[in-house]
């Protein structure tokens, strides 16, 4: 017990300056290694935690640039033993496991920095074994075994930070969810590109073509729990075992509810791992079933909240709900990503995806729209202005090139439904959605039906306010706002798209104009400012504009 200690305060010197013998860190490490294997004197679980301490600290030493000799005490052969130690004698034994499961998650953690905060390097292999290479040169490589000796620890780092997600006590500290996520997000940024194909085989169809392995990877994804034998080494090369835990674990859906900041960050950068490539045909179409699944199970837990719109909603379910739209998010633009890239690689014949990975993208697209729907009706004001919120943030990427042919119907039924279940402040953003659409659109097609159908919506409402004012007060003035806002961007469009109108129509949507620029003109000159000669001015503008 007394080394154990003085290796610990030896690594502890280390960092101020004192150099540690190299003599005692192997010497540290061994008797750790005896004591974990001991059966004929079972250590407290005091004991297992001052080993696994003195574990981490000493390969943190090791690990440090400047260590002199103590970098090569620890080579990758002995730390592959010694952490095939720590598996079989700690986490494989359920008295052991969940009582030291946050110095495991420290000491992977620490492990897993050291790994991947340094990007591995690549070029010419230094000669000799890798296995008795330094554990952390040797496990940074670039070569064949450096990689098999990465899978390894890829596969213990898995069922650790599996079991973390899974620690009720665990889940309540924001520290070791954070470093269970930050593992995670290291080991899925190299697992994943590693599970994919490189794109140089034919991901076209037809014979020798892998567009009907697409089932069979999402499968891989899906098939259960990985397997506890995690000494067996390396992963297999078409599956991605992380994927699990996005699937079969409380990440995301269920830790956002007790570690929303953390969960989001690291989420926000899952998302960003999956729908990162290069326009590779192979990549893309590997992708999207993964995508279009983890979008499927985020949709049926929204929809389950929102299915009964005429509930009550009490405090907590309010949070839920908009948890799970700040999920939602990050996850329908990255799949709108891979959209868009399969879209240009389609075009030149580079992909053709399976028919059950289009009904899953389908039935994905199919369900976005629904929760849109949903949530634009619900009686709860908080749920209306989140989803009005989680709609103007995916238009403010990419993701609105695919999304506004979905968002724009959606939005026409939340705006005309009466009795109205949006609020003043909600009519403006609905409409502020609406004109984000019609200046973010790019196909031209798009962009003139999408014109056509608002101008005709605006005078539809504009003239039925005639009738009944108290219906649609809110809206004239963000309706005259977005007609508007498309001038300065397609005048054209739009004076063509009020042309087709009746004449009672254009008349409508000329004096909604007028009264608007009128009001705008008053609101800048102020309250003294003479308004007999304002109108004539208001007039020559919009002949000069329409």
């Amino acid at each position: 017990r007394g080394v154990l200690a003085g290796g610990t305060a030896g690594a502890a010197a280390a960092g101020a300056g004192v150099c540690t013998p190299p003599d005692l860190m192997g010497l540290t490490l061994g008797l750790v290694v005896l004591a974990l294997g001991e059966q004929s004197v079972q250590p407290t679980l005091p004991d297992m935690r001052v080993h696994l301490r003195t574990i981490r600290q000493v390969l943190l030493h090791t690990a440090t640039p400047g260590s002199g000799d103590a970098a090569s005490t620890i080579s990758v052969r002995y730390f592959l033993d010694l952490f095939a130690r720590v598996w079989t004698y700690v986490f494989r034994v359920p008295g052991r496991c969940m009582p030291l499961l946050p110095e495991l998650l420290e000491l992977f953690h620490a492990v897993s920095g050291v790994i991947w905060r340094e990007a591995p390097r690549s070029g010419t292999p230094t000669p000799g074994d890798h296995a008795e290479r330094p554990w952390a040169e040797g496990l940074r490589g670039d070569s064949e075994d450096s990689r098999l000796a990465r899978d390894t620890m890829s596969a213990y780092s898995l069922h650790v930070v599996a079991a973390a997600l899974r620690s009720e006590t665990l889940g309540a500290e924001a520290g070791g969810v954070s470093q269970a996520l930050e593992i995670l997000v290291w080991w899925l940024s190299d697992a994943l590109p590693r599970s994919l194909p490189d794109g140089g085989g034919d991901a076209r169809g037809g014979a020798g073509a892998e567009a009907e392995e697409d089932d069979d990877i999402v499968a891989a994804a899906l098939e259960g729990e990985p397997t506890s034998d995690a000494s067996s080494g390396a992963a297999s090369k078409r599956s991605c075992p992380w994927l699990w835990l996005l699937f079969g674990s409380p990440f995301p859906q269920a830790l956002i509810k007790v570690q929303p900041a953390v969960t989001l960050k690291s989420w926000r950068t899952v998302c960003t791992i999956l729908s990162s490539s290069t326009q590779s045909a192979g990549l893309v179409s590997h992708q999207l079933p993964y995508l279009a699944l983890i979008v499927n199970k985020l949709t049926k837990g929204l929809i389950e909240l929102l299915e009964d719109h005429a509930r009550t909603l009490s405090e907590v379910d309010e949070r839920d709900v908009v948890y799970a739209f700040a999920l939602q998010v990050p996850a329908l633009s990255a799949i709108c990503e891979l959209l868009l890239k399969a879209t240009v690689l389609h075009k030149t014949s580079q992909v053709r995806l399976s028919g059950n990975v289009k009904a899953t993208v389908n039935t994905c697209l199919a369900d976005i729209k629904q929760v849109f729907l949903m949530g634009l009706q619900h009686r709860n004001a908080k749920v209306v202005q989140t989803t009005i919120s989680s709609m103007q943030n995916l238009l403010q990427g990419r993701a609105s090139a695919v999304l506004c042919p979905i968002m724009m119907p959606c939005m026409v039924v939340g705006l005309v439904r009466q009795p109205s279940t949006l609020s003043a402040a909600a009519v403006e953003s609905a409409w502020g959605v609406m004109s984000a659409i019609l200046v973010g659109q790019q196909a031209q097609g798009l962009v003139e039906a999408s014109t056509r159908m608002a101008v005709r919506l605006i005078a539809s409402i504009a003239e039925f306010s005639a009738w009944s004012p108290a219906a649609f007060a809110a809206h004239s003035a963000p309706m005259a706002l977005l007609l508007l806002q498309v001038a300065r961007v397609d005048q054209p469009g739009l004076k063509a798209a009020i042309a087709g109108l009746s004449a009672s129509g254009q008349q409508t949507v000329q004096n909604l104009l007028r009264e608007q620029m009128s009001a705008s003109a008053s609101a800048r000159s102020g309250p003294a400012a003479p308004t007999g000669p304002a109108a004539p001015k208001a007039k020559i503008e919009l002949k000069l504009k329409f």
